[in-house]
């Protein structure tokens, strides 16, 4: 069947809905993102396959697909000139942005056209299950925090675009009504050759209403070649420039609607502080050398800084391995780390409640090593100084 013949499933609903595959080098990946996309219950969909310039064996897994898709084969420029190619051949009245490493459920589509009958609605979106790179679920999703419901603009006028009503998903969780899109494209493809969702989640909230399913919809896959494996500080650096780049465009948009906001006003962002605590960590840590960072794994980043080695709190194999059963077992690990050469413990923001949780463990710190980082952001601790 190819896909002129393909016909709606949903009766009473002849909504076409764009799924765009975009890929770069992902070849591993590729054919699963695909399937996905074409196999899905509600059948009047197109999908389109933007290859980036890959250098592996995309292309020859998408020529197999024959007419079934619609193929976009370009030179390399970034995820923004991908995502703009295959809108401009686009002809869905929602378009799905669909990482090649990410898969959709059977029913996602149908599921959101379910909710996209009223007008002013301009993106539906719904969280996603974390796999490996083996395709295994790890019994988590992404995001973990609510997503946004509703109109949202009096917060986003209020707060900015970081607020916290204004949680989204990653690429592959939002579908995007063509009356939204066609008011932001193209992407601006020099500042968003990565994370082009990033453009479309900080502009939206402002165009309509914004609708979620509450149970996730696709697989958010992780692997050792997601941006999450750049160094945070780099990362945190990159988003903290385009979002203020953003802002500037989303404060253009409101102008015109006319709606006068003070974006100086605007809170930072948790980027903003990241970035900042990064900055700070980095000037007490030497390169080359490892920490303790204490913060429950919520960075979620194989490398925090650039040249310095980080260590969760508690760790085991290298990985996060929960709090400690007690005081005792927190200075036993602190220990251990000490005697394997790391250099300091650092505990940020988020995780201050283990400072008053393990109270003893605390004690022990500020009385036996040397304090070396002490703001609203973080606590630090040398474990190559002690307290004389």
């Amino acid at each position: 069947m190819n896909r002129e013949e393909r016909k709606y499933a949903i009766k009473g609903t002849d909504t076409l809905v764009s799924i765009i595959v975009n890929n770069y080098n992902y070849g591993r990946f590729l054919e699963d993102a695909i399937n996905s996309a074409l196999n899905q219950t509600y059948q009047n969909v197109e999908v389109i396959v933007v290859d980036d310039g890959s250098t592996d064996e995309s292309r020859q897994m998408i020529q197999r697909f024959g007419d079934s898709i619609v193929p976009i084969l370009k030179e390399n420029g970034g995820q923004a000139s991908a995502f703009n190619a295959g809108f401009n051949v686009s002809r869905g009245e929602f378009v799905i942005f669909l990482d090649s490493d990410d898969l959709l459920f059977p029913t996602t589509v149908e599921e959101v056209v379910r909710l996209v009958s009223e007008p002013d609605v301009v993106k539906v979106h719904y969280a996603l299950a974390i796999i490996g790179s083996d395709g295994k679920e790890t019994g988590r999703i992404e995001p973990e925090l609510s997503l946004a419901e509703g109109n949202i603009l009096e917060s986003i006028i209020k707060n900015g675009p970081g607020s916290m009503e204004n949680i989204q998903p990653p690429t592959s969780g939002n579908a995007w009504s063509r009356n939204f899109l066609n008011k932001v494209f193209p992407i601006p493809e020099e500042e968003y050759k990565g994370c082009a969702d990033y453009y479309l989640i900080l502009l939206v909230p402002i165009f309509g209403k914004i609708k979620r399913i509450l149970e996730p919809q696709g697989y958010y896959r992780v692997h050792g070649g997601n941006m999450t494996s750049k160094p945070l500080d780099k990362l945190a650096n990159e988003i903290v420039l385009r979002y203020e780049y953003t802002c500037g465009l989303l404060n253009n948009h409101l102008k015109e609607m006319g709606i006068n906001v003070d974006t100086t006003q605007w809170p930072e962002t948790w980027y903003h502080q990241l970035g900042r605590s990064l900055k700070e960590i980095s000037e007490v840590i030497p390169v080359k050398a490892s920490f303790v960072l204490a913060n429950e794994n919520h960075w979620k980043a194989n490398v925090v800084l650039s040249d310095r080695y980080h260590l969760p709190f508690m760790e085991f194999n290298g990985m996060y391995n929960g709090q400690p059963p007690s005081d005792e077992a927190a200075i036993k690990e602190i220990e251990r780390q000490k005697s394997n050469g790391v250099k300091a413990i650092i505990f940020v923001w988020t995780s201050f409640w283990l400072l008053e949780y393990y109270a003893g463990m605390y004690e022990y710190l500020r009385t036996t090593y040397r304090c070396i980082l002490n703001n609203e952001r973080l606590l630090g601790f040398s474990l190559e100084e002690t307290v004389c």
